[in-house]
């Protein structure tokens, strides 16, 4: 019946089923179409969003990507925007922007991106945490990348650093590329952004 069937050990009569069984065919390195479906090649009807780099937490990576300022030197935004989340750091990002009347760019973007299948609020600034996991599988993931790309669908990841959502201290922030490299950095250097969306 395509279910998943959990049985109580104690009692047989009582069973939980589940029609999630299409999240364990996602893969890093699968395209995720706006219908939250995945799929290691373009499938004919579907459109593709994003990129999976993680399919233990089910993440993926946007298409596109843009160069930004991480924001103001010399703001501490604190411990809410130093954390592991990057859905939490975008969300502290924002809020001490919007009580301060500091525009945060990058963080911006990354709240506002939406595709067909989501809205605005659902991807985030990944966090350095997010974004090493990124790297770990960056060769598979910019391979499909530059595969969609090759058809005008996509923008590849190069080389270069990469801004997270992390913040280091009062005029830093941490970046990341893709082998893994991360340091702090002035958050005022412009760097890539790119969005992820939890699925």
């Amino acid at each position: 019946d395509g279910l998943d069937t959990l049985v109580c050990p104690f009692d047989e009569n009582k069973a939980f089923c589940s029609s999630n069984t299409a999240k364990t065919k996602c893969r890093v390195a699968d395209i995720l179409f706006s219908d939250m479906s995945c799929s290691p090649v373009l499938v004919t009807g579907k459109t593709p969003i994003a990129v999976v780099f993680s399919d233990f937490d089910r993440l993926a990576v946007a298409l596109e990507s843009k160069r930004l300022a991480w924001g103001e030197n010399g703001k501490e935004i604190g411990a809410t925007a130093q954390t592991a989340s990057g859905k939490l750091n975008t969300k502290a990002i924002l809020a001490y922007g919007k009580a301060n009347g500091i525009k945060y760019s990058a963080a911006e973007y990354c709240n506002n991106y939406s595709t067909e299948g989501t809205k605005v609020g659902d991807w985030y600034w990944p966090s350095k945490e997010e974004w090493l996991v990124l790297a770990e599988s960056f060769v598979a993931v910019n391979r499909k990348l530059k595969g969609l790309a090759s058809i005008g669908k996509a923008k590849y990841m190069n080389a270069a650093r990469y801004w997270t959502s992390t913040e280091y201290d009062s005029d830093n922030a941490w970046w990341v590329n893709s082998v893994e490299q991360r340091s702090e950095c002035s958050k005022g250097e412009s760097w890539e952004i790119r969005p992820v969306l939890a699925f």
